[in-house]
C-alpha cells in the first residue's frame, strides 16, 4: 500500500504540498495501529 501512495506522490506535485505532511502523517498514524 505504502508503496502504491510514494509512486503516486511522485506523480502528482500536489502531494509533495501540505497535503503531502498530511497525507504522511495519516499514514504514520495508521501504521501504530497496525
Amino acid at each position: 500500500m505504502r508503496n502504491i501512495i510514494e509512486r503516486y506522490a511522485e506523480l502528482s506535485p500536489l502531494l509533495k504540498g501540505p497535503l503531502w505532511k498530511i497525507w504522511h502523517r495519516y499514514i504514520h498514524s495508521k501504521d501504530k495501529t497496525l
